[in-house]
C-alpha cells in the first residue's frame, strides 16, 4: 500500500503548493501478512479469492463455515451487498424490538445569513439519500438493545468514530419531543 503518488504527479502544482503527504507522512508497503499469520493455509486462500483465482477446495473449505440464518444471532454484525439489503435487515431489526423504540425525523437547518426563500430553496434540495448525506438519514429509528454503528466521526477523542459499534442503553423523550438516547460504545469489539 503506498501513502502518495509518486512526485512527478505533483510537479506541475509546485509554484503553488508543496506537497503535504510527501512533507508529512512515510509509506510503508506491507509485505507480511498478520492477521492471518498463524494459518497460512487459510492466507493462502484469502489471496486466492480476493484475485478470483480461488480453487474447488478452497469453496468447500469455506462452504463447511456456513450456517443457516435461522441460527444466526440478530445482534451479530451482518454483512449485505447492497444498501437496499441492509435497510431491509435493519428494518426487521427494529421492527422485532419489544423495547422501548423511537423515530426521530432529521432537522436541516440552513446556517447563515439567508432569506426564507434562499433558506426554502436550499433545503429542498437535501436528498433523502444516505449516500449523499454523508450517512445520515431522513429518519433514525433506533430501540434499546439495539446494537448500531456510527456512521461519522462524532468525539474523536473519546473514540466515537466512523465505524464504531455499541448498544443502545436508554432513550428517554421529553414533553417538548427532544430525545436523549444514551448508547454503551465500550461494549462491542
Amino acid at each position: 500500500m503506498v501513502l502518495y503518488g509518486p512526485s512527478w504527479s505533483f510537479s506541475h502544482y509546485g509554484p503553488l503548493a508543496t506537497n503535504l503527504w510527501k512533507d508529512n507522512f512515510t509509506a510503508f508497503q506491507f509485505d507480511e501478512i498478520m492477521r492471518q499469520k498463524d494459518d497460512k493455509l487459510f492466507a493462502k486462500l484469502l489471496n486466492r479469492l480476493r484475485e478470483g483465482n480461488q480453487t474447488e477446495e478452497d469453496l468447500n473449505l469455506l462452504s463447511t463455515r456456513e450456517v443457516p440464518v435461522e441460527v444466526i444471532p440478530q445482534n451479530a454484525t451482518h454483512l449485505f451487498q447492497t444498501n437496499s439489503k441492509v435497510n431491509l435487515h435493519n428494518t426487521k431489526v427494529f421492527a422485532y424490538l419489544t423495547s422501548s423504540k423511537v423515530k426521530i425525523p432529521s432537522q436541516e437547518v440552513v446556517t447563515g445569513d439567508a432569506t426564507n426563500a434562499v433558506e426554502e430553496k436550499i433545503l429542498k434540495c437535501i436528498p433523502h439519500n444516505p449516500q449523499k448525506t454523508m450517512g445520515l438519514t431522513h429518519e433514525l429509528s433506533v430501540g434499546t438493545g439495539q446494537r448500531v454503528d456510527l456512521c461519522l466521526n462524532v468525539a474523536v477523542d473519546d473514540g466515537l468514530i466512523k465505524g464504531a459499534s455499541g448498544i443502545v442503553k436508554f432513550i428517554e423523550q421529553d414533553h417538548d419531543g427532544n430525545t436523549l438516547i444514551i448508547y454503551g460504545f465500550n461494549l462491542m469489539t
